[in-house]
């Protein structure tokens, strides 16, 4: 979850320039598929007009990214991710 939640805020940001920052909180259950956490939680620092105008875009790059997360391993192998 830590090196999704460093690639979702990493997407936002790049996408969004007007962001100041973005803090990505995911938490876990047992027992729950990997791509369903119990939290998944977007702190953003920005314009308040600016995060109203991008709340379902934030919203739509989470989903996409939990939905292929199993991306995430391809992505390390191949070295477009590094874990350390």
């Amino acid at each position: 979850y830590s090196l999704l939640a460093f690639d979702i805020a990493n997407t936002i940001v790049k996408e969004y320039g007007e962001i100041e920052d973005v803090t990505i909180t995911l938490l876990s259950q047992i027992g729950k598929p990997i791509d369903q956490p119990k939290v998944a939680s977007v702190l953003v620092i920005c314009e308040k007009n600016t995060f109203i105008k991008l709340k379902d875009k934030i919203q739509y790059i989470v989903d996409g990214k939990l939905e292929n997360i199993r991306e995430i391993t391809k992505r390390i192998i191949d070295g477009e991710l590094s874990v350390f």
